[in-house]
């Protein structure tokens, strides 16, 4: 299968060398210091599981003329850069997986209940799974669900994301979440994708998130003086 991926970053990384080491044609589509080692040294892993893969670094994405799947993993703000490139792609599925919510306003609109919300966001959560599972990667089965997280005591949802992370120490891949990597090295943050989006249905739907708000304000400071 050929799948055409925009963007090295953590998420596209992971993406380009498994399925690369899966026996798929990937094209990884990333520019400057960061294609030219990939060139040389692969794609790294590390983590659950360690390995280095090697795939077509491209750097001209004109070149580019058909693809089974393309996965979109760039910055929000990169996106439309980054496909323009790309218009004379011929792709049979095209999804991203960008940080953000903004694409899942229609989703929320369409869901007059809470039944029908829950079996969505169950749907999706399956979708990741099979994704996961295709890839070789250990599923965990962890207590993140809605009615644990908003019909229990304040105490009880933080022991459980504190419970979560412990099990990450042991089996996630060595790296940090891409917004954290992006504030240690002075970079832009994707706040109007992330938590604007996520306060903005907090009003819609009367909701107080004292704690967001301020989080917002403070990687506001950050992500203005990387500008």
């Amino acid at each position: 299968m050929k799948i055409v991926i925009v963007g090295a970053g953590a998420l596209g990384s992971v993406y380009a060398a498994n399925l690369a080491r899966d026996g798929h044609d990937v094209s990884l589509v990333t520019r400057g210091a960061r294609a030219q080692a990939l060139a040389v040294y692969g794609v790294p892993v590390t983590g659950v599981s360690r390995f280095t893969a090697r795939c077509d670094i491209v750097t001209e994405p004109r070149r580019l003329r058909a693809a089974d799947h393309l996965v979109l993993a760039t910055k929000t703000y990169d996106a439309a850069g980054a496909l323009e490139g790309l218009r004379a792609l011929n792709v049979g599925l095209a999804f991203s997986v960008q940080n953000g919510v903004q694409e899942k306003r229609g989703s929320v609109a369409d869901v007059p209940d809470a039944g029908r919300a829950r079996r969505h966001h169950a749907d999706r959560r399956r979708s990741a799974a099979a994704v996961d599972e295709r890839l070789g990667a250990p599923l965990i089965d962890v207590a993140l669900t809605g009615a644990a997280m908003l019909h229990r005591s304040e105490d009880e949802p933080v022991a459980i994301m504190q419970a979560f992370a412990a099990g990450l120490r042991d089996t996630a891949l060595e790296l940090s979440q891409s917004m954290l990597q992006d504030a240690e090295r002075g970079g832009r943050l994707e706040l109007d994708e992330t938590l604007d989006c996520t306060l903005s249905l907090a009003r819609c739907f009367g909701m107080a998130a004292p704690t967001l708000e301020l989080c917002r304000h403070v990687l506001r400071m950050v992500s203005r003086t990387a500008r």
